[in-house]
C-alpha cells in the first residue's frame, strides 16, 4: 500500500470521468461553433494589421490615430466591394427598364 501516491481509483470511476469530460468538451464546442469562423477571421485580421499599426506608430502618428486608420482601412475592405457588387447587380435593372 502506497501511502504517498494517489488514492486507489476504480476503472469505472476513470471511465465515467473521461465520459463526462468528453461530453462537456463536446457541448462547449457546440456552443462556440457558430462563432469560430468569426474568431478565426478576426485573429487573421489582427495579425495582418499589427505590422501596419506598428509602422504607423513608429512614424509618429500616435496610437489612437493609427488605430483609426487601421479601422477605416478594415471597414473599407468590406464596404467598398459591397457597394461595387450592389451597383453591378442593380445596374441591369435600370438599363432594361425595370423588373421583368
Amino acid at each position: 500500500m502506497n501511502q504517498y501516491g494517489p488514492p486507489h481509483q476504480s476503472r469505472a470511476s476513470l471511465v465515467s470521468f473521461i465520459a463526462i469530460l468528453l461530453s462537456s468538451l463536446f457541448f462547449a464546442y457546440k456552443m462556440i461553433e457558430p462563432y469560430l469562423l468569426t474568431i478565426i477571421m478576426g485573429s487573421i485580421l489582427a495579425l495582418l494589421a499589427t505590422p501596419v499599426f506598428d509602422r504607423l506608430t513608429r512614424k509618429g502618428l500616435g496610437r489612437r490615430k493609427a488605430a483609426a486608420v487601421i479601422t477605416l482601412g478594415a471597414v473599407s475592405l468590406v464596404i467598398v466591394p459591397l457597394i461595387v457588387f450592389a451597383t453591378l447587380a442593380i445596374s441591369p435593372i435600370y438599363t432594361t427598364g425595370g423588373f421583368p
